[in-house]
């Protein structure tokens, strides 16, 4: 099976990825009683954080970082390092402006990269340490390492959550994350992969991360399309992130949009739970092929990817990393 992303996959993914942090971003932190009132239905302005409409997040902006450290210097954890002490300190793969989000785990570990502290032993690995900062930025990574063997890939994907987290159970839910990337980009569809996905990392995740096991359970276990909307959560806790983002598209696989906007209707962490939900439905969707304000096409609505600040700069990007993993 072909495990070389093509350029129309890369494409679905990262833009996937912001639009959907685009549509959390008005409206991050509150909660599910705000959004059953008053749901996302597209691109809003200002909001949480006082931006445009169309405006991404520290999410994407360090999904751009790793992007371009893997387009320019490859698989380099210190060229991740750069392009993140970048972005936080020098104005580097921001919207506009400046930073206006950025989590407290991650502002930590970058200002360690910052002082010369290895990319390895960066990240916090206290328990506290299992926020959603590094699943949220892994989808270029994880899509450079999809030719490779899992075991390959599963280092690979580890170390690179270490610069900002180091916690085995955020390690684990990263792997898992890759490991279903992977398994999507040589055509599976999303229940095949998942399931695959956990067969291939069970064995490691019951012997290297065995104490992590009963925060794990349900990432490992549940059939998330037949789980009820009031047992995943948004929050920005790293195994809810990825437990929301599988859930929204197992139970609306026909499209694009439904799961990315259900995503960011769970409330709390929603650009960031929009974006790796975005990143998964993307790639399994691709971009419209219809014109804006058109209906029945499956992809990313032209009319959000419209609305993306730096649209030019973000496709520069994903064509950039197009050509790194197919060199």
């Amino acid at each position: 099976m072909n495990v070389t992303p093509t350029k129309e996959q890369i494409r679905g993914c990262l833009l996937g990825h912001a639009v959907g942090d685009a549509l959390g971003v008005p409206v991050e932190f509150a909660g599910r009683d705000a959004r059953d009132r008053d749901p996302v239905t597209g691109m809003r302005a200002y909001g949480t954080h006082h931006q445009p409409a169309g405006t991404w997040s520290d999410d994407h902006s360090l999904t751009l970082a790793s992007a371009v450290a893997l387009t320019e210097r490859g698989w380099d954890l210190h060229a991740m390092a750069d392009e993140f002490t970048g972005w936080l300190f020098r104005g580097k793969h921001l919207p506009r402006g400046s930073v206006f989000d950025v989590g407290g785990a991650t502002r930590e570990a970058i200002s360690k990269l910052d002082r010369g502290v290895k990319p390895e032993e960066a990240g916090g690995t206290r328990e506290s340490s299992n926020g959603n900062g590094s699943l949220m930025r892994m989808a270029p990574a994880a899509l450079f390492c999809a030719g490779d063997t899992p075991e390959g890939r599963r280092l690979r994907i580890t170390n690179a959550s270490r610069l900002t987290h180091g916690h085995p159970r955020t390690l684990a839910v990263c792997a898992l994350y890759a490991e279903i990337v992977a398994t999507l980009v040589a055509g599976s569809d999303l229940p095949s992969s998942l399931d695959a996905a956990r067969s291939r990392l069970a064995p490691v995740f019951y012997s290297r991360y065995a104490e992590e096991e009963p925060h794990l359970h349900k990432l490992m276990t549940a059939d998330f399309a037949t789980l009820p909307r009031s047992e995943i959560s948004g929050s920005g806790y790293v195994v809810h992130t990825l437990e929301a983002a599988l859930w929204c598209c197992l139970n609306f696989p026909d499209d694009y949009a439904t799961p990315v906007l259900a995503a960011v209707n769970l409330g709390l962490d929603t650009d960031t739970t929009g974006a790796v939900t975005g990143s998964l439905a993307g790639l399994i969707h691709g971009e419209t092929r219809l014109p804006a304000g058109s209906r029945g096409d499956a992809g990313i609505p032209e009319v959000w990817l419209a609305a993306l600040t730096r649209r030019e700069h973000l496709e520069e990007v994903c064509h950039g990393l197009a050509g790194a993993v197919s060199a």
